[in-house]
């Protein structure tokens, strides 16, 4: 077995569930990535708006700051505040559990500052630490000693700046960092790197790489955009909305941000509806790489099978950990809901599976619907289902798309397996079709009744 590629997804049905067939027909989502702690350094995953810092192994007898660039790091940590107050330190890091003494960190991210002025920065450690602010020191705390503190002040203009804190730790055990600002007037607090995002607004100017032009949105648009600015978000009104991964041969992977807005969340107006979608996604560093702008309407005397308004639109994202702002305005009423969700898009390597989606109905084409998009295949548009809570008339479809790797010899092999209310059911394990034009095997596997909660787990190898 070379590779495996793994993928699930958690549906509660009023009716059964079972497969109906395994047949190439076209893909889907991927699942969520959960988070898990790294240490009190940091987390392993990439987390948005957050230092980045690399994590080195020291010489035993270090007393001073190495310098960092001339050396190579044996992993990474993610963290949006450096608070680590005076303890022992036995944690280690993934994969090196015993290292505890000579290892070093260099953190460095990007913070806004919105507000120009006077701010002061203080930085305690054991051992030794120091603070850079556009490449200048701010904060010497270098050297081999107990939890000590020092401070520095800096004059910062409106805009971005780049921070790196670099840290070692020497002879084991205590430890301890803490970085805390003192803006202008006033008193000293945590440095927390979600404080000082880039403004949404700075991107949107005709200046700003993806800038949106904000003369020129439209009304329903621009209410959009003020409910992603005001804190905290609107949720005046209910909405579902989901980024499906595509993951592609190539440097980039696709995503189909899908939205669903139930009909009986909107005013009508002369038996029409209309609502405005707007989705702005950031990198890690806060800034605007992609967006989405969609006014959605509908006819409610054709709502009455389906009382659900639809939109997915398609982004293309380079491997990282990005945040997906979403907003929904109900045009008519005068009411917004917003939330933002983060995605962490990997890089492909060998078999890989899309993400597991409900489809909720095969819809005809249309001429103006232009090239095919991963929801678009055979003359049909899959609308997915984002609500997993069944009704008892549901019958929706399982999708999703294996990708074979190419440099394997062997074919694919496809494992399904399904469970209801924790037992399972049934297994299977096929041969898959040969690839399509696109170099993927899209599958849809058809449901039926019986009610429960179930689980269905799908593997390639």
């Amino acid at each position: 077995m070379r590779h495996f590629g793994y993928s699930w997804l958690n549906v509660r049905f009023s009716r059964a569930l079972c497969i109906i067939a395994v047949a190439p027909f076209f893909v889907v989502p991927a699942a969520g990535y959960k988070l898990r702690p790294f240490s009190i350094f940091g987390s392993d995953v990439p987390i948005p708006f957050a230092f980045h810092g690399k994590v080195y192994y020291l010489p035993e007898g270090t007393t001073h700051m190495p310098v960092f660039t001339t050396m190579k790091p044996i992993g990474d940590v993610y963290a949006t505040t450096l608070n680590v107050p005076t303890q022992d330190y036995e944690e280690g890091f993934p994969g090196v559990r015993s290292r505890v003494e000579f290892f070093g960190i260099d953190y460095d991210g990007y913070f806004w500052i919105t507000e120009p002025g006077e701010y002061r920065f203080s930085l305690a450690s054991d051992d030794g630490s120091l603070l850079f602010i556009d490449d200048r020191v701010i904060v010497n705390n270098d050297g081999e000693h107990f939890t000590q503190e020092m401070r520095g002040k800096m004059m910062l203009s409106r805009g971005s700046h780049h921070i790196r804190v670099e840290y070692f730790q020497s002879v084991r055990y205590a430890v301890a960092l803490i970085l805390q600002i003192a803006p202008p007037d006033e008193p000293f607090r945590l440095f927390d790197m979600r404080d000082y995002r880039r403004p949404l607004e700075v991107d949107s100017n005709p200046l700003a790489p993806g800038g949106m032009y904000l003369d020129t949105l439209s009304p329903a648009a621009r209410a959009a955009f003020d409910a992603l600015m005001t804190e905290p978000l609107a949720h005046d009104l209910e909405y579902g909305v989901r980024a499906i991964r595509f993951p592609s041969a190539g440097e980039y992977s696709q995503y189909v941000v899908s939205v669903e807005i139930p009909a009986s969340s909107l005013t009508a107006k002369k038996q029409r509806l209309h609502a405005h979608f707007l989705a702005i996604i950031r990198d890690s560093h806060g800034a605007v790489v992609q967006r989405i702008s969609k006014a959605i309407s509908a006819d409610v005397s054709r709502l009455s099978q389906t009382p659900l308004l639809n939109y997915e639109g398609t982004v293309r994202l380079a491997p990282g950990f990005y945040a997906i702002e979403t907003a929904v305005v109900d045009w008519l009423g005068g009411r917004a809901g917003a939330r933002i969700e983060y995605i962490y898009n990997l890089r492909r390597h060998g078999v890989a599976l899309s993400g597991v989606a409900l489809i909720q109905q095969l819809e005809d084409m249309k001429s103006e619907d232009g090239s095919a998009g991963p929801l678009q295949t055979q003359g049909k548009r899959l609308v997915p289902l984002l609500n997993t809570t069944l009704s008892r008339a549901a019958a929706p479809y399982i999708y999703f798309v294996v990708y074979p790797d190419k440099d394997c010899a062997f074919p694919p092999r496809l494992h399904i397996q399904l469970a209801r209310d924790g037992e399972v059911m049934d297994t299977q394990t096929s041969s898959l079709p040969p690839v399509d034009a696109a170099g993927g095997i899209p599958m849809l596997i058809g449901t039926s009744r019986e009610s429960g909660n179930y689980d269905v787990q799908i593997g390639v190898s």
